[in-house]
């Protein structure tokens, strides 16, 4: 598989090895990410931005007086060339230790489907406007994610749970699309 589907794993094909990070030409590293990413016409994130990231991840408000202000705020940090919304949120989701959810168009939508959001919750939890975002994740999602992982739920085993809500109310949309569109 060229890469994992699960955030919740390492890669180990992405681990740097201790041994090799003092005798790392970090400039020829930069041009070879560079390169890659001419190639494959995406961005991804250049290392200087992600050690950016490394250094404030961790500086997130307190979760229990957190609010949508102080989130955006911080979101809003985490944001650099090649990282969107949701990409930092899953980052955010897997260093806290499942402390906050992840983010993707399959958990909007299967939050939608479970009720958690609304419409246009869900349209803003796909959108790139960091305050409305956050105010929804914070709002919204964030007490429906503590209140589960607070019934002993994994963090890994929710995410799944609400990405299949998504999955099946594609599913079904799609199939009553077919229905619909039959003669």
């Amino acid at each position: 598989m060229p890469f994992r589907r699960s955030i919740w794993e390492l890669d180990q094909r992405y681990a740097i090895s201790p041994d090799l990070v003092g005798k790392m030409d970090l400039s020829l590293i930069a041009r070879l990410q560079s390169i890659e990413a001419a190639k494959k016409r995406t961005p991804p994130a250049p290392l200087a931005q992600l050690a950016q990231i490394a250094e404030r991840i961790t500086k997130v408000p307190d979760l229990q007086t957190l609010t949508p202000l102080q989130f955006a705020e911080f979101l809003g940090r985490l944001l650099v060339y090649g990282i969107g919304i949701k990409t930092a949120i899953c980052m955010l989701a897997v260093i806290s230790k499942g402390a906050f959810p992840p983010m993707d168009e399959q958990v909007a939508s299967g939050l939608l489907a479970l009720g958690i959001v609304g419409p246009d919750e869900a349209r803003m939890l796909n959108g790139t406007n960091v305050q409305r975002f956050s105010k929804v994740y914070v709002t919204r999602v964030l007490p429906a994610w503590t209140a589960r992982r607070a019934e002993g739920i994994s963090a890994r085993d929710l995410d799944q749970q609400w990405a299949a809500a998504g999955k099946q109310k594609a599913q079904l949309r799609a199939a009553g699309d077919a229905q619909a569109a039959r003669p």
